[in-house]
């Protein structure tokens, strides 16, 4: 039981430092900094050439609200109320996004 106190104290501390960061710099953010579906629509594509070539036929792209990196590379999509989520990118067609229920509902 001491680890698990210990472990929620941390996580707690964390979280209040992360919110005093976002809280700080969130006037900053330039919100009207936005990627282009058609740049998405490359990346896609770039990345379907070369499942092809591979012989793959399916992509499957996992992410948190800890590690977002290649989910919001590959679709643009983050969610830091969503705990994970993953993205599939079939060989012909758009990605699909599966991501869990922490976030409610989203269309």
């Amino acid at each position: 039981m001491i680890h698990i106190k210990v472990i929620y104290l941390k996580t707690a501390i964390l979280i209040e430092v992360a919110n005093r960061i976002v809280e700080e710099y969130v006037d900053d953010i330039n919100r009207s900094l936005k990627i282009p579906r058609e740049e998405y629509e490359q990346r896609w594509r770039r990345i379907q050439d070369a499942m092809a070539v591979k012989g793959y036929d399916l992509l499957y792209v996992c992410g948190s609200e800890l590690d977002r990196s290649d989910v919001a590379w590959l679709a643009g999509v983050f969610d830091p109320m969503i705990e994970r989520y993953a993205v599939i990118l079939p060989l012909d067609g758009r990605p699909v996004i599966l991501a869990g229920s922490e976030g409610g509902s989203r269309s």
